[in-house]
């Protein structure tokens, strides 16, 4: 016969073990530290490197230079890894009219493995939420963003996840209980 309490340690041990998860933590990349004007350069914000080319900081926002193509920003993770985009706050700069867009590809190595286009016509922020990104594992995220005299717009809070390798909840749960049976097992064998 088995003994309940010689058990009870065992069970409430596995039962802990079933319920950890990764604490997944969102960092979010604001540009609040970056001085006013024309920016090129590369920073750390947030555990995240920032190389930014060609693009124009105002108030802790972030936009393209006027009437240029090819201003950036790369983010990486401080010290490599890999992370996911979450989403981008972006905005419309002109009340004439017209449409801004950003575009957002994330990379493993030097393979693309996806891309988010987002488009607006709002002179307010509107939150984007990651599409084709959408808890892909990355190691770089690319953002671009043209501008002209007629459309351009503004980015801030870029939300960053974590990539998690843990398994999920489930998984350790099926874990768990197999390794319960295999003590029981071993127990009833005596």
């Amino acid at each position: 016969m088995i003994k309940t309490r010689s058990l009870l340690p065992s069970l409430i041990a596995g039962a802990a073990l079933c319920c950890l998860t990764a604490g997944a933590q969102a960092a979010t990349i604001t540009f609040d530290d970056l001085p006013f004007g024309v920016y090129t350069g590369t920073t750390t914000e947030a555990g995240f490197d920032r190389a930014i080319v060609g693009m124009f900081v105002d108030s802790g926002q972030l936009e393209a230079l006027c009437c240029s193509s090819g201003g950036s920003l790369t983010l990486t993770k401080s010290g490599g890894g890999l992370f996911t985009f979450d989403s981008i706050d972006w905005l419309h700069e002109y009340f004439s009219g017209g449409t801004s867009s950003v575009t957002i590809q994330g990379y493993v190595g030097a393979a693309l493995i996806a891309t988010d286009v987002f488009s607006t016509t709002s002179t307010s922020y509107a939150t984007f939420a990651a599409v084709s990104l959408a808890s892909l594992a990355i190691d770089r995220l690319v953002v671009t963003a043209d501008r002209d005299f007629t459309s351009g717009g503004t980015m801030d809070n870029i939300v960053l996840g974590t990539a998690s390798t843990v398994p999920a909840p489930l998984s350790l749960s099926l874990v768990g209980v197999g390794l319960l049976g295999l003590a029981l097992q071993r127990r009833s064998a005596r």
